[in-house]
């Protein structure tokens, strides 16, 4: 189940980076940071960071720069494709979750 999970992941991410980020947030993301982006554990609680610090870290990994907390290959695999705009749109979608 987890392969099948990943392949989807990795067929959903690999093409278009989607239109709606909204959409893109749930579809790929939330799993692990949660709708709100407060999940239950802190390190990947991520609606309170602020905006500079995603868009730092989104690019560290699309980058394959960055390996926060062992999870490089499994948020590059997320992120490769999504442009600095990309980025940016999310970063401020994940910051506005915040309550």
């Amino acid at each position: 189940m987890i392969y099948y999970r990943l392949l989807t992941t990795l067929f959903l991410v690999s093409g278009v980076y989607a239109a709606d980020t909204a959409t893109h947030y749930k579809e790929i993301c939330a799993n692990c940071h949660g709708d709100d982006g407060m999940a239950n554990d802190a390190f990947m609680s991520i609606a309170l960071k602020p905006v500079a610090d995603i868009v730092k870290d989104l690019k560290g990994y699309r980058d394959n720069e960055l390996d926060k907390y062992g999870m490089g290959i499994v948020m590059t695999g997320r992120v490769e494709n999504m442009s600095d705009e990309d980025i940016r749109k999310m970063a401020e979608y994940v910051h506005s979750l915040k309550k």
